[in-house]
């Protein structure tokens, strides 16, 4: 700062630089349970002369859906940094605190603070991760840059609704297992604890079953075209006889998109086997053999 004398010996003289500013990226923005994300911090170790002391904060807090992996590594330019005792872990996420006086002989070169995160069973259509830089030379008064919104990812469900095709009544008690093609082959959806697999066994596959609303869903997948196939109907019901196709779309826009509705229908009653199919072929088997025996 340069201060002259003039006829306006009290006049305000501002510093002319550029402020600190931080950017933020994610590998993949649809998601799975069970996914793994890379997310990547980058900024520029500032010039602290003048200063004895130059404060640089980074927070980072996740989404309920993300589980925090407390993996971070930082680089300034390509030296790796040891945060030991810079970083605080908590909140399902992490506070980093640099005095940026310490580390001038990296001045001007790009910071890098990269961690993982895995995709938890409360994943929900959209996620964000919320991220700040605080920074001054007065840990007291720091000043705040905060980008205008946080870095998201989406992921999406299947939901059945189950309905009977005469009275439109819910219906509970309704099997399925849900699946998608890759070529010609189905690959299963199986759901455990905090992952999604695909699986060509439709015995391995997570079988969900329709409650009193006729609702079940398959949570946590991505956006694509998916089949939903009944296993076993309700008493008194049919199996139903086609799977149900439903295309889901992550989309930041429209929760609609994300959560696509298999509309099912069940009638009730006996099927009978099909003209001319293996099940006439039978009776008329059995009827011969009893004229023959008669």
């Amino acid at each position: 700062i340069c201060s002259l004398t003039n006829t306006v010996p009290n006049a305000e003289v501002n510093v002319k630089s550029d402020s600190p500013s931080i950017d933020k990226t994610v590998n993949d923005a649809e998601v799975e349970i069970g996914q793994v994300l890379t997310y990547t911090i980058t900024g520029q170790v500032p010039s602290t002369e003048g200063y004895e002391t130059y404060t640089y904060k980074v927070s980072d807090t996740m989404s309920t859906g993300l589980t925090f992996n407390q993996d971070v590594t930082v680089t300034f330019g390509t030296t790796t940094i040891e945060i030991g005792g810079l970083i605080t872990y908590g909140n399902n996420g992490f506070v980093l605190t640099f005095d940026m006086d310490d580390y001038q002989e990296y001045k001007f070169q790009e910071i890098t603070i990269t961690y993982t995160a895995t995709v938890n069973d409360e994943a929900v259509v959209t996620m964000g991760n919320e991220y700040k830089l605080e920074y001054g030379n007065n840990p007291e008064d720091l000043e705040t840059y905060e980008p205008e919104g946080p870095v998201n990812v989406y992921t999406c469900k299947v939901t059945i609704d189950k309905y009977d095709g005469t009275t439109n009544e819910k219906l509970a008690d309704a099997k399925f297992v849900l699946y998608k093609l890759t070529g010609d082959q189905k690959l299963y959806y199986k759901h455990t604890s905090n992952k999604v697999e695909w699986v060509a066994n439709i015995g391995e596959a997570t079988v969900v079953t329709t409650d009193d609303t006729g609702a079940a869903e398959y949570p946590g997948i991505q956006s694509g075209t998916y089949y939903v196939h009944e296993t076993e109907a309700p008493d008194g019901y049919n199996v139903a006889t086609e799977d149900e196709q439903v295309t889901v779309n992550a989309n930041s826009t429209s929760v609609e998109l994300a959560n696509g509705v298999a509309k099912v229908e069940n009638n009730a009653g006996a099927i009978l086997p099909g003209t001319g199919g293996m099940g006439t072929t039978i009776f008329y088997a059995l009827g011969g053999t009893l004229v023959v025996a008669a």
